[in-house]
């Protein structure tokens, strides 16, 4: 890394995603593997991104590695909606006639109940490009691939109410998903 030097390709990633995270430190090798911890307890415990930046020059110095206390990477735990929210859910599903599912690589260990859920809809599977992977093998509901901004998405899921499972788009110019899986659509 070439900060301060007036490098061309000069760079401060730890000011870039300051903003848009929870944690953001820059790792040294005295504490990169605490810093790295703090990194992956404050993801989920603060519901959110961490960011660790590792210059180029560090990355290749050695380090001591203290064992590691992180009981949170010997453990899976599972985040479940609220009661509330599943009755919601499931009405808008009763409610619906034409509904589109948008899978993505969130479903890597559900695809079975994916499957499933598809089935009982018979809703039709558009997978994301990270889900391609693990939704589209064997899966007699997929129609293909979503696409950058979501386009033949949104052209498959017209009238429709989508459900969006392990999935997410990059761009704030996919609003239509938004305005698709409110309560309030019209679509219904």
């Amino acid at each position: 890394m070439e900060i301060g030097t007036g490098y061309f390709q000069e760079t401060h990633p730890e000011r870039l995603f300051l903003e848009c995270s929870h944690y953001c430190q820059v790792a040294v090798p005295e504490q990169a593997v605490r810093t790295v911890e703090s990194a992956v307890t404050a993801a989920p415990g603060l519901g959110g991104v961490a960011v660790v930046v590792i210059p180029g020059d560090v990355a290749y110095l050695k380090a001591d590695a203290p064992e590691v206390r992180l009981p949170t990477l010997r453990r899976r735990s599972a985040l479940v909606p609220s009661a509330a929210d599943i009755r919601e859910a499931a009405a808008l599903l009763n409610d619906c006639k034409k509904i589109t599912i948008l899978a993505g690589i969130g479903c890597a260990d559900a695809h079975a109940e994916l499957l499933q859920v598809a089935g009982a809809l018979q809703a039709p599977v558009v997978h994301t490009l990270r889900g391609k992977d693990v939704v589209e093998p064997n899966n007699p509901y997929d129609v293909g691939l979503s696409g950058l901004l979501g386009s033949v998405v949104h052209g498959s899921m017209a009238g429709a109410l989508s459900q969006g499972y392990g999935a997410a788009l990059a761009y704030p110019a996919a609003r239509w998903w938004r305005c698709a899986a409110t309560a309030a659509s019209p679509c219904c």
